[in-house]
C-alpha cells in the first residue's frame, strides 16, 4: 500500500494519489485517481485543500479504506483462480443446465499450480511477485495478465523470474509508471525467453517502448496498439522483430517510423487508425522482408501513397479497408485500381486475388488509363500492363484458353460498378462479389439482370453460370437488399 499503487474499488480501477485522514471526516481514506475519468468528483483538491494531484478536473474522489482491494502477489492470485476452484457439477446457461462429466482429473491438475503450461489471470488483482526463495513455474510457457494492477515494470521483470520457459506475455491494460522509473539496470535483460508481448492500452511512453526492446531482447512480436505514441524508434536489440502492432497511435506519417525499415526481420506491420494521410518511404526503401501491412481507417487520399506502397520489395498482403479516397471518377473501383498497381498483391482485405479479378482488374485499368497522355503517376504501371496486354483495347477481354469475358454494371441504390466478368462464372460467386463490393449481407440480398433491350430476369440458380442467361457487354445487374 504506497502512493502510486494500483487498486480495485468494486469492480472500478484507479491509481492512489493519497493515504490518509481528511479534514472534517473520520478516519483514514484513499485518494484515487480513476481510470474512468467520469466517475470522479475533483481533481484532489477538496473543501480547499489539495491532497494530490489528479489526471482530470472531475477524475478523483476518497474512498474509505476499508472498501479498497489492493494489489496482490501472482501466485496467492493462481492458487484463488486454480488451486481452490470448486467442482461443478452443473453450469446455467440462460434457462439450460449444463452437465459437467468427469471434471475432477482436470480440476487436479489445475490445482498444482507449479505444472500450469498455461496461465490466465484477467481482471484479477495481480500486483507483485511471489517472495523471494519461491518455487519456480518451470513449465509455464503463456501468462495473461490482462487488466490486472501492476503499477511497476520492476515487479514485471520480478514476476517474469518465476517463470523461466516463458514465452507469451500479455500486460495489456496495465498502467504503470512512466519512463520505466523503477527499473534501474537496463543491461539486465530477462533471462525468460518471451517472444510475444502485449502491452496494448497501458499508457507508455516512448523511452519506456525503448526500454522494453532492451529488457527484451527475444521478442518477434511487439503489440503496442492505442498507446497514443508518435514514433517508434528501433533499439540496438530489435533484430529478431517479426510482427509489430501500432494500431490507434497517432504516428501520423511513414518518417515516424523510419528506422523500422532497417529491420531485416519484419514481416508484418499494423498502422491502423494512426492518422496516417500520406505514404512517403525514405532513401533506401528498405522493408526489405515486409510482407503483410495494415493501413485500415487512415485517411489516404490521391495516388501517391499507391505508388509508394508498390516499391515495397516483399509486400503480398494490403489491408486498407475504412476511410479511403482515391480519385473521384473511380467510384467504387478502389479495388480494381489497388490490383491493378501493386502487381505483387496476392490478398487484398482479407480477400484472396484470383487469376482472373487480376486479369479482369489490369485490363480495367489499362483501358482506363492507358489512353494518351498517359498521367505521369501511371505511366510505369501502363508500360507494365502493355508488356503483358499490348496496347489499350476494350475488346481484349478473352482469357487464354478462349473463355469469354462480359463487361458488366453492377448497381445498388445510386452506386454502379463496372466489371469484366468470365462467362463461366457461376451465379452462386456473383453473389458472393456483390456482398463485398457493396457491403451487404449474403444472405439478404437478390440479383436480377438487366439486359440492353429492357429485359429482365432474376438470378434464381446459385449454380447456373452467367453464360446460361446469354448475357452481353453492357447489360446490367441490379441489386437489391432484401
Amino acid at each position: 500500500m504506497e502512493i502510486g499503487c494500483r487498486i480495485d474499488v468494486g469492480g472500478n480501477r484507479g491509481s492512489v494519489g493519497y493515504i490518509g485522514p481528511i479534514e472534517g471526516y473520520d478516519g483514514d481514506w484513499v485518494g484515487v485517481d480513476w481510470d474512468d475519468r467520469k466517475r470522479g468528483k475533483h481533481d484532489g483538491a477538496v473543501g480547499g485543500k489539495r491532497y494530490f494531484f489528479a489526471s482530470g478536473e472531475k477524475s478523483a474522489s476518497f474512498v474509505r479504506l476499508s472498501n479498497v482491494i489492493f494489489g496482490r502477489k501472482i501466485d496467492s492470485e493462481m492458487t484463488s483462480r486454480y488451486a481452490t476452484q470448486s467442482e461443478m457439477d452443473q453450469y446455467e446457461i440462460g434457462v439450460k443446465m449444463i452437465d459437467f462429466v468427469a471434471m475432477e482429473k482436470i480440476f487436479g491438475k489445475q490445482r498444482d499450480i507449479y505444472k500450469l503450461r498455461c496461465v490466465v489471470l484477467d481482471s484479477m488483482h495481480v500486483a507483485l511477485p511471489p517472495d523471494i526463495g519461491s518455487p519456480l513455474f518451470n513449465y509455464c510457457t503463456e501468462l495473461s495478465l490482462y487488466n490486472n494492477l501492476i503499477a511497476r515494470w520492476r515487479d514485471v521483470l520480478d514476476i517474469v523470474k518465476f517463470f523461466p520457459v516463458l514465452r507469451y506475455l500479455n500486460l495489456r491494460k496495465n498502467y504503470m509508471e512512466p519512463e520505466m522509473t523503477s527499473v534501474k539496470n537496463f543491461d539486465s535483460p530477462v533471462k525468460s525467453p518471451v517472444f510475444r508481448l502485449v502491452i496494448s492500452d497501458c499508457r507508455i511512453d516512448q523511452k519506456t517502448v525503448k526500454g522494453v526492446q532492451k529488457l527484451f531482447p527475444k521478442l518477434e512480436q511487439l503489440y503496442l496498439a492505442s498507446n497514443n505514441l508518435h514514433t517508434f524508434e528501433v533499439s540496438s536489440t530489435t533484430g529478431s522483430l517479426q510482427l509489430l502492432d501500432l494500431e490507434n497511435n497517432s504516428i501520423e506519417t511513414f518518417s515516424r517510423i523510419h528506422s523500422l525499415s532497417t529491420v531485416q526481420s519484419l514481416t508484418s506491420l499494423n498502422l491502423s487508425n494512426c492518422g496516417i494521410s500520406e505514404v512517403i518511404f525514405g532513401s533506401p526503401i528498405g522493408f526489405a522482408s515486409l510482407k503483410d501491412l495494415y493501413l485500415r481507417n487512415n485517411v489516404l487520399k490521391g495516388w501517391k501513397w499507391i505508388n509508394e506502397i508498390a516499391k515495397l520489395p516483399a509486400l503480398i498482403r494490403l489491408y486498407v479497408k475504412g476511410r479511403l479516397s482515391l480519385d473521384n471518377e473511380f467510384g467504387n473501383n478502389t479495388r480494381e485500381v489497388l490490383i491493378a498497381k501493386l502487381p505483387k498483391l496476392i490478398e487484398l482485405d482479407r480477400c484472396e486475388i484470383s487469376h482472373v479479378e487480376r486479369r479482369s482488374a489490369e485490363i480495367f485499368f489499362l483501358n482506363k488509363y492507358g489512353v494518351s497522355p498517359v498521367a505521369r503517376e501511371h505511366e510505369e504501371d501502363i508500360v507494365r500492363l502493355q508488356k503483358i496486354y499490348g496496347a489499350p483495347d476494350a475488346a481484349r477481354l478473352v482469357l487464354p484458353g478462349g473463355i469469354r469475358l462480359l463487361k458488366l454494371k453492377l448497381v445498388f441504390n445510386n452506386k454502379e460498378v463496372l466489371r469484366s466478368l468470365p462467362a463461366s462464372m457461376s451465379v452462386q460467386k456473383l453473389y458472393g462479389m456483390a456482398s463485398r463490393l457493396f457491403s451487404l449481407d449474403i444472405r439478404k440480398l437478390a440479383l436480377y439482370a438487366e439486359s440492353v433491350g429492357g429485359l429482365t430476369f432474376e438470378f434464381d440458380n446459385p449454380c447456373r453460370s452467367l453464360n446460361f442467361f446469354d448475357l452481353s457487354d453492357g447489360d446490367v445487374i441490379h441489386v437489391r437488399a432484401l
